[in-house]
């Protein structure tokens, strides 16, 4: 072999062995990036299960406040029709008849009867602003007053009463609408 043909094959081997070093070190960084990519994807899992988990328990809490909250309305929604006659009064020559449906689980709406021994009925009507527990209190003001003043003789008054102490209680943007009747009996 000629010293020329030595020299081409060296040259041919060195370059091999460069490409060859060249390809081992491609294969070492990718490796390389595999695991690194392996590690980061099992971190990136284990986050996405923490903040799965994390989420669901977030739901649950979630759920068993708004179920504490729907039973506390159906609660409240309950003691509001409690807060209504449980009977209508029955009078010779009238017709009593009610009904009421709430816009939510909790309204501002209230009608009361109260009948004397001589016969005389005293209605009242009445719509609370808002709704759910605040409104609620405030028909519930309303129904006690109404009973402890129903006997008066004259509606104005206790009409101006059931203000006075409306508005002592300092609601602010709470009010009670009222419409009240007295019919005696002849």
């Amino acid at each position: 072999m000629s010293d020329e043909e030595k020299d081409i094959l060296i040259k041919a081997a060195k370059s091999a062995d460069r490409e060859l070093t060249i390809t081992l070190f491609k294969l070492d960084r990718t490796e390389k990036v595999k695991r690194t990519t392996g590690i980061l994807l099992e971190e990136t899992i284990e986050e996405l299960e923490q903040k799965r988990k994390a989420v669901e328990e977030q739901a649950k809490l979630i759920q068993i406040e708004n179920e504490r909250k729907s039973l506390e309305l159906e609660e409240a929604r309950q003691l509001q029709l409690a807060m209504l006659p449980k009977q209508l009064p029955s009078l010779p020559n009238m017709n009593i008849a009610v009904y009421m449906q709430t816009a939510t689980e909790v309204g501002g709406d209230y009608y009361d009867f109260h009948v004397e021994e001589d016969g005389t009925l005293t209605a009242v009507i009445g719509d609370a602003t808002g709704h759910g527990l605040k409104a609620g209190t405030i028909v519930t003001i309303t129904k006690s007053l109404f009973h402890s003043l129903a006997t008066n003789e004259n509606i104005l008054e206790t009409f101006s009463k059931i203000s006075k102490v409306i508005k002592d209680m300092k609601f602010r943007q709470l009010s009670m609408c009222l419409t009240m009747i007295k019919i005696k009996r002849k």
